[in-house]
């Protein structure tokens, strides 16, 4: 059988696509990567630490992400907590023998 000028076997152009899709994906990655290690963008993190490493508290840049003009960002309360949350006695259970 003689193949026909021009034409392409079908588990060749299948073979292709999928390669073509590889690429596409990987020239991402290594644009992902290459951003990453040279520190290419703002950090976004919702919650940042403070000096000391104990307490936690909300990003102020973080509004930065979804606004594009400052003027109209939202900027959220910049209240410290702690990292590790301590365990505290329920209210409810300090009620519980004024109930018997």
């Amino acid at each position: 059988m003689k193949r026909e000028e021009g034409k392409i076997s079908t588990s060749r152009s299948i073979i292709y696509k999928i390669l073509a899709m590889s690429l596409a994906f990987l020239l991402l990655f290594l644009v992902e990567i290459s951003l990453r290690v040279l520190h290419v963008g703002e950090d976004y993190a919702v919650f940042m630490e403070d000096p000391t490493g104990q307490f936690k508290q909300l990003n102020p840049k973080v509004s930065e992400k979804y606004f594009l003009d400052q003027d109209n960002a939202t900027q959220g309360f910049t209240e410290i907590f702690r990292k590790q949350k301590t365990k505290v006695p329920s209210v409810f259970l300090s009620w519980a023998p004024l109930q018997q």
